[in-house]
């Protein structure tokens, strides 16, 4: 994997997803985004309600609890996590995604 930065979407797999993301309308694939991450990005995009999003969604609070425990699974027992441990942007990574986790509470 391709990564350049510490946050969620700085990587190869990530930016892939995204661009899928982008041109299709599955509703499935699309929640299945929003509750594993949400890059400033995406955001953007789902504010200008293009192509499916000319509706805004509203998440269920179990769907943002369960991507916030996704994330807190990530962070304290991955591979991710073992991986990025040896660099030296690892407590960065471990701030971004207190404040992914975060963002994804504070929706409830």
């Amino acid at each position: 994997m391709g990564t350049w930065g510490y946050k969620n979407f700085e990587n190869d797999t990530a930016q892939d997803f995204l661009e899928d993301l982008t041109d299709t309308s599955n509703m499935k694939l699309i929640r299945k985004v929003f509750n594993e991450a949400i890059p400033s990005s995406v955001i953007k995009w789902y504010n200008r309600g293009i192509g499916i999003f000319r509706k805004k969604i509203s998440f269920k609070n179990n769907e943002l609890k369960k991507a916030a425990y996704a994330v807190e699974k990530i962070m304290t027992n991955s591979e991710l996590k073992a991986l990025w441990k040896e660099s030296d942007e690892f407590s960065m990574w471990q701030k971004n995604n207190e404040q992914l986790v975060n963002r994804l509470l504070s929706q409830i």
